[in-house]
């Protein structure tokens, strides 16, 4: 879900970068250059190629920075607008929030990998019912396990520092 329209301008901004970053602008002696065009009267996303495109121009605009143009913080709002509708349209899942517990983590971890609870207790060397009382609590992680959280699924390692 979109932020509200009477919010701040810039949190919109960073909203956007977070759901729609790509990266399809180039920097050419220190111009931003865009292999593309948007019409903006067009506002109305009906294909994956229009989608793609007002992503493409999205990210394009922040790279820009749109704040001070009038212009342009009306074309950005508009694409916000119309990528919105055409995801509301599609039934895409919002951004979930991110992990606050290692707990957390590694079950997001899991799931990204489609990996049962089993499979992951195989993947890090671990009997199915530690992995268990670790994910609900129960017992904390040991070093060995954080070691391997890092390196078998990329989790960060400060990350698991401050939370386990």
């Amino acid at each position: 879900m979109l932020l509200k329209r009477n919010n701040l301008f810039k949190n919109e901004i960073y909203f956007a970068v977070l759901k729609y970053r790509r990266k399809f602008a180039f920097v050419i002696n220190g111009t931003i250059t865009v292999p593309f065009c948007f019409s903006p009267v067009s506002m109305t996303l009906t294909t994956p190629t229009d989608y793609r495109t007002a992503l493409r121009r999205l990210d394009a605009l922040v790279a820009a920075g749109v704040e001070g143009n009038a212009a342009l913080e009306t074309e950005f709002r508009e694409l916000i607008t119309a990528l919105d509708a055409y995801e509301s349209k599609l039934g895409l899942l919002p951004i979930p929030n991110l992990p606050t517990s290692l707990a957390e983590m590694i079950e997001l971890k899991r799931q990204q990998m489609r990996l049962k609870q089993k499979e992951l207790a195989e993947l890090l060397e671990v009997p199915a019912g530690r992995l268990s009382q670790i994910l609900s609590g129960k017992r904390r992680v040991t070093l060995d396990l954080a070691k391997r959280l890092y390196e078998r699924l990329g989790i960060p390692s400060d990350f698991i520092l401050k939370n386990a």
